[in-house]
Parts: structure tokens; sequence; C-alpha cells
């Protein structure tokens, strides 16, 4: 059952690269388990979900450059599994408080 339902939990690179197997190469789920983790090791995998949630804004970055920045660290891992909301949050908790006053104040200030 597992094995049937993984192709539907990836998105991105993760799934590029399970639509790159060949055909009825992956007959297991400790199969699939193995070749995963072959390109998505646990370690790298920890690695780049700290660097999403502890992402910060460079000292005199501006914002599309901060932005670019912290949507390639989350492309870089597409499997991180952290819903959308926090995303927002790390991404705004790491802004420097002069982003955050020019976002804040694009967006009408913060109610």
């Amino acid at each position: 059952m597992r094995l049937k339902l993984f192709p539907f939990t990836l998105k991105d690179k993760a799934k590029i690269w399970l639509n790159s197997l060949r055909p009825r190469s992956i007959r297991t789920w400790t199969d699939l388990q193995a070749e995963f983790l072959k390109i998505f090791p646990t370690h790298r995998t920890n690695g780049l979900k700290r660097q999403i949630s502890n992402f910060s804004a460079k000292e005199n970055e501006k914002f599309y450059e901060c932005w670019e920045r912290y949507m390639e660290a989350i492309n870089a891992c597409p499997h991180h599994g952290f819903d959308t909301w926090l995303l927002v949050s790390y991404f705004y908790d790491g802004m420097s408080s002069s982003m955050k006053q020019l976002l804040e104040t694009m967006c009408g200030g913060i109610s």
C-alpha cells in the first residue's frame, strides 16, 4: 500500500527522480527506501531543513535577493514537509527589521 501511495507524496526534484527510474525497478518498500535515501540522504535532508527553518537575511541584502535565496533553499529540499504557513513564518522571522518595515508598509501594516 505504501509503495502505491508514495508517488502522491512527492513533488519537484523528488517526483522527477521517481519518474526517471526504470519501470518495475522498485518492487518493495525496502527497495524504494534504499533508492530514495541514496539521492535524498537523511543527513542532507536534516541540514537543508535547518537551513530553511533558521533562514536569515544577509546584511545589506535586497528583499528580492533574500526571497530568491530562500526559495533556492526550499527547492533544494522539496520533501521538507513544512506547511506553507510555517515557511512564511520562517522567512518573515529571518528578514531584517528594515525588510519587515518595507513589507508591512506595502501590505498596509499588520493588524
